[in-house]
């Protein structure tokens, strides 16, 4: 199998406008020819050669880092890349809900023209957005459903009711499921393989 070509120019920008496209960072690597391993072996020797950069200048303050021979530097740079790339993604998505759970005026050019129609605050985007921000408080996994409200009632109360291990582990499993979507997403903001 031949040996993938290095971090060059194009390869460095086709994969990061990839990400701001809204790519996962896999496949804007595969896009381009590039193998996740490769990908994430980039991004960590970009980590450590900034994780070294900030060491030197917490040790001498006075370090003109223009003097420093970087030969790490085009991975620092991607490193750097892909972090503002993976963020501004995410900021967009994030202007583009909150602009429909909160609402927004039209907006207009300065001929008078709509650029912008008006949106409507719509409360239910308003409420996942809570939850998701706060599942603790806000989501659902918290708050049995409507139908088994009923039924944990009646355990609380004495009764017997063979679908409440039933309904606890189904709560349970949600817990779970966005706690590891939680580690899985702190794994790739630390440029690490997500499915490690």
């Amino acid at each position: 199998m031949p040996r993938p070509p290095g971090l060059t120019p194009d390869t460095h920008a086709q994969i990061v406008q990839g990400l701001r496209l809204g790519m996962k960072r896999h496949e804007a690597a595969a896009a381009v020819g590039i193998s996740q391993r490769t990908l994430y072996v980039w991004i960590a020797r970009g980590r450590a050669a900034l994780e070294q950069e900030e060491r030197l200048v917490e040790d001498n303050p006075e370090v003109d880092l223009s003097d420093v021979e970087d030969p790490e530097f085009i991975y620092r740079e991607f490193y750097l890349a892909v972090i503002q790339a993976d963020a501004g993604y995410k900021r967009s998505l994030v202007a583009t809900v909150t602009r429909a759970a909160v609402g927004a005026p039209a907006e207009f050019d300065d001929a008078g023209n709509m650029v912008r129609e008006e949106v409507k605050a719509d409360p239910k985007v308003a409420l996942e957005m809570l939850a998701r921000r706060d599942p603790r408080e806000w989501g659902r996994t918290n708050r049995l459903p409507a139908e088994y409200a009923a039924q944990a009632d009646d355990e609380e109360q004495g009764g017997t009711d063979p679908d409440a291990e039933l309904v606890s582990l189904r709560s349970m499993a949600f817990e779970l499921l966005e706690r590891v979507e939680e580690k899985r997403n702190q794994r790739e903001a630390a440029g690490m393989d997500p499915t490690g």
